[in-house]
């Protein structure tokens, strides 16, 4: 019994010896994890899935057809999606076999993939010679499931050849070749032309072929059909491949009432449309009949025929002026027909009335269509009270002939005369004017001109501003330097026909020194008897500019988690580029950039301005990504969206210190750019918070609910430094 009893009890102790080392060995195969890997390209961020043999556009495993003079690269992106670092194993890390035409021209930078984090490698095809072309790849990795991961690759090369297009220039809508209906969307119908008249079309030729397009026609766009249509511009002979155009414009020139159609053909060396035809079309009208209109030069307020209520609102009452004084009215007639419109009186224009007014500049005895001529009416009363009298205007509108209205004014006896700061009529004797103190002056007598001075210590913006009690007084003020050089003058820039100048820091402020100011009448033949002069001047600071790029060790992208999941899932902080925009699963991708902008500001910097601005790689999907989710949002957090510096999945719902958009804000040499002036208080200007301002790019609309990768690609901060992300602050120290 006591052998069997230690026999019992030995085993006992093996088996638990033998379960603990088990359960030792699987708490240890949990606590290591596994890693899974995930191939994707990177222009649309589609899955490849491991053992595909069936290459497609959609996921850049197709290169399509490409030119044997040419090439074609695509990005691959290698994820980690599991809770294990991924290792690539093989010699080298990416086996490329099949026709040589594949090449292998970037490796992975590195053989391990942290968890939740991706690496990449380029493919390129140069096609040696037409035909399909087939390759294949392998990973080698320790991923057990997957390994090797393997996909195919496909590309057909192509001989090179031009592709003749054509378009409106307006509208770019195609014109198809052999088009025989001519139409107002595409430019190919003219629409009614006044005889006489002229209407133009401009249309762009196109070559989206991989070589270059040669117009070989003499002339290189011909015409057959009616007279009223010619070729007023010619189109470049060479068109180079790559989607260029040159144009051409037609001009429709009828010379009768009646439809008139021509042919358009250009001859060229795509075998495929050559010739290129289409037809256009215009109709020829008779003019409309002249018309006579009558309106206040100044305010544009028409006046009309036969009104007998002069009005401040049309200027056909002048108001009152002195007695040795005079005041000008400007009267445009207009001509809205197509006909020649004919003053015919002798004067052009009549006064009946009262003496005190007479026509001082008179208007052109003929206005063509859809012009104006322009007269003056000058009142010098010679007594006090109000003055009245009839304008008349003989002209060939049946309807309007004569053309008349009534004027007045009020005369009143002068009480003017010189003002306390006479004599400053020339530079030696000009006063001087201080800021913040507004000073009276008269223009007085006929021809009086008032100069003053004054004196900046440091660079200034300055305002120079007249006014005054006379709504008919009209000023011009110069500002000349201390060489007495003009600088700059004006006349009815400040309030009715007073003056106004200004000189703004950091655009076009005066710098220290001695400046002269002279105030007149306009024409130097009325009297003001009185008026204001207001004199501030604004010290100006010196801006400075502070531009910053983006930290490409902690920018990325995130994608989202589902399509409703609103939290990131994969992210990828390593490549080039970055993704806005969806894909094939309706997941929405998200970006993030960090500036360093509490090392590069002071503490003490006042921000004037900031501009964001990314440059744009590519994109993918129909349509453009930034109409198709109704534009940019830009969020920005004053520090960093998580818990450090480094770009984190949980980044993409992070809450941000303040959001700003929808922005549509057009391209410019590669560039888009953000103004962010109004978040300025949210730029992180200290060492706290790592002494980061982050920024994520996202779309307004999160997806747009198909199953097609939609994507704007901008370069990253790990493209080269003249492609990253800039932040452009503009601040001063106080």
């Amino acid at each position: 019994m006591k052998n069997n009893t230690l026999t019992h009890s030995t085993r006992l102790i093996v088996t638990l010896a033998l379960l603990t080392s088990i359960f030792s060995s699987v708490s240890i195969a949990l606590a290591s994890g596994t890693p899974e890997i995930d191939i994707m390209d990177e222009p649309n961020g589609v899955s490849i899935t491991s053992g595909d043999t069936t290459p497609s556009t959609i996921d850049s495993t197709d290169f399509g057809d490409v030119v044997t003079t040419g090439s074609s690269s695509v990005y691959y992106d290698i994820c980690n999606n599991g809770t294990a670092n991924l290792h690539l194993t093989g010699a080298p890390l990416v086996e490329l076999t099949g026709d040589a035409d594949f090449t292998l021209t970037l490796s992975p930078p590195s053989s391990i993939v942290t968890v939740s984090n991706c690496t990449y490698f380029q493919i390129t095809f140069t096609p040696g010679s037409t035909g399909i072309k087939n390759g294949a790849i392998s990973i080698i990795n320790d991923d057990s499931n997957e390994n090797p991961y393997t996909f195919d690759i496909t590309g057909n090369g192509v001989v090179p050849s031009p592709k003749i297009g054509i378009t409106d220039d307006q509208n770019s809508t195609p014109i198809a070749n052999g088009e025989s209906t001519p139409s107002i969307d595409d430019g190919t119908d003219f629409g009614n032309v006044v005889i006489n008249g002229t209407a133009n079309s401009y249309f762009d030729i196109c070559n989206s072929g991989t070589t270059d397009l040669h117009l070989t026609g003499s002339p290189l766009v011909q015409l057959s059909g009616d007279a009223g249509f010619s070729v007023t511009s010619d189109p470049s002979n060479i068109v180079s491949a790559g989607y260029n155009c040159t144009y051409f414009q037609i001009t429709f020139a009828p010379l009768t009432t009646a439809v008139q159609n021509s042919e358009v053909s250009i001859a060229s060396d795509d075998s495929s449309a050559n010739p290129y035809t289409f037809a256009i079309t215009g109709t020829g009208r008779a003019p409309t009949a002249q018309t006579i209109i009558v309106e206040d030069d100044w305010s544009l307020n028409a006046i009309a025929n036969g009104d007998t209520t002069p009005s401040m609102d049309d200027n056909t009452d002048f108001g009152v002026v002195t007695t040795i004084a005079s005041t000008h009215n400007y009267y445009d007639i207009c001509n809205s027909g197509e006909t020649d419109l004919n003053l015919t009186g002798t004067p052009l224009v009549q006064l009946t009335g009262s003496t005190d007014f007479s026509v001082t500049a008179a208007p052109q005895s003929i206005v063509t269509g859809s012009d104006c001529t322009t007269f003056t009416v000058t009142f010098a009363p010679t007594s006090a009270g109000i003055k009245t009298a009839t304008v008349s205007i003989p002209n060939d509108v049946s309807s309007d002939n004569p053309f008349t209205f009534a004027i007045q004014g009020e005369g009143q006896v002068s009480t003017v005369g010189p003002d306390s700061y006479e004599s400053d009529d020339d530079f030696a004797s000009a006063k001087p004017i201080l800021t913040e103190i507004t000073q009276t002056h008269s223009i007085y007598p006929v021809g009086d001109s008032d100069i003053m001075s004054f004196t900046l210590n440091q660079p200034s913006g300055v305002v120079l501003k007249t006014g005054g009690p006379d709504s008919n007084a009209d000023t011009i003020v110069e500002l000349y330097d201390s060489k007495q050089n003009l600088i700059t003058s004006d006349d009815d820039g400040g309030l009715g026909l007073y003056s106004l100048i200004t000189r703004t820091c950091g655009v076009d402020e005066l710098p220290a020194g001695t400046y002269y100011v002279q105030v007149n009448d306009y024409d130097d033949n009325d009297l003001i008897p009185s008026y204001t002069m207001a004199f501030t001047a604004q010290p100006c600071i010196t801006p400075q500019t502070l531009t910053l790029n983006s930290t490409g060790a902690q920018d990325g992208w995130i994608l989202e988690s589902s399509e409703l999941g609103n939290k990131g899932s994969t992210l990828n902080s390593l490549a080039t580029t970055i993704n806005l925009g969806d894909d094939t699963s309706k997941k929405q991708y998200r970006d993030i950039l960090s500036f360093n902008t509490g090392a590069g500001l002071p503490d003490t910097a006042v921000i004037t301005a900031i501009t964001l601005k990314v440059k744009k790689q590519g994109s993918s999907g129909p349509g453009n990504p930034i109409t198709t989710f109704q534009g940019f949002m830009l969020d920005i957090k004053k520090g960093i969206f998580g818990t450090k510096g480094l770009l984190q999945a949980s980044d993409f719902q992070a809450t941000a210190s303040k959001s700003y958009g929808p922005f549509k804000p057009t391209l410019a040499n590669g560039w888009y750019s953000f103004d962010l002036t109004n978040a300025k208080s949210y730029f992180n200007k200290l060492g706290t918070s790592s002494g980061l301002t982050q920024i994520r790019l996202r779309f307004k609309l999160d997806d747009n609910n198909n199953t097609v990768a939609n994507m704007l690609r901008l370069y990253s901060g790990n493209a080269p430094t003249a492609n990253r992300p800039q932040l452009i602050i503009t601040y001063y120290i106080p």
